[in-house]
């Protein structure tokens, strides 16, 4: 449900040579997130995605509690990203981004099983994806950030053929996912999680930045 068919085939298909697991007991914590960060520094070097899993956080609170203990690293920067189109009033959206060896921030993707979040972003439990390294994808389709990287830059090991039919195939797909209820495309490729707003009103992260939406006025 994801939409995306570079996804999926990493997961159907020998997962292990493309994508490093790594799994948190617990609700994490600021002191957690050290051996997060050189399980991830690892699959960078392993020229691999990285998924990282939480299967004991369970409410929205405990989400926002991971989100902070991430937040207060210099590795990690959580951020309120403002609706553009579509926006929900009992819903906000949360960006996060990983820095990389090289310094550029990596778009990071999460997943929660809780109904407020997009249907292609709900899963069993919560987790993130995303990649740590490089540009290594000379296919990737648009511009490139110049001061970050996402899955799209990632070493997927496809032929060009193949890449070029998954990345329309994803894009298809996401437009039907999206067409009903009508979902802000464009804005939720840029952001993590969308939570309920009585919890992100409550959330303060270093940039300090709060949209006018998740203040109410």
């Amino acid at each position: 449900m994801t939409g995306c068919l570079f996804a999926s085939s990493f997961a159907a298909q020998g997962s292990a040579k493309r994508i490093a697991y790594y799994v948190k007991v617990g609700v994490p914590s600021a002191s957690d997130v050290p051996e997060l960060d050189l399980a991830t520094e690892n699959s960078a070097r392993a020229g691999r995605f990285m998924v990282v899993l939480f299967p004991h956080v369970r409410t929205v609170g405990e989400i926002g509690t991971m989100l902070l203990a991430l937040d207060a690293s210099s590795r990690w920067a959580c951020s309120h990203v403002p609706w553009r189109d579509h926006e929900r009033s009992n819903a906000s959206l949360i960006g996060l981004t990983w820095r990389t060896d090289a310094g550029l921030l990596s778009s990071v993707m999460g997943f929660a099983p809780i109904g407020v979040m997009p249907i292609t972003r709900r899963a069993p439990i919560v987790g993130l994806a995303f990649w740590p390294g490089g540009r290594v994808n000379s296919f990737r389709k648009g511009e490139p950030s110049p001061e970050g990287v996402g899955l799209v830059d990632g070493d997927h090991g496809m032929e060009k053929g193949a890449h070029d039919d998954a990345w329309k195939d994803t894009k298809d797909r996401v437009v039907t996912l999206f067409a009903d209820p009508p979902e802000d495309r464009a804005t939720l490729r840029q952001v993590a999680f969308c939570l309920p707003r009585d919890l992100t009103q409550e959330l303060r992260f270093k940039d300090g930045f709060r949209p006018a939406s998740v203040l109410g006025f």
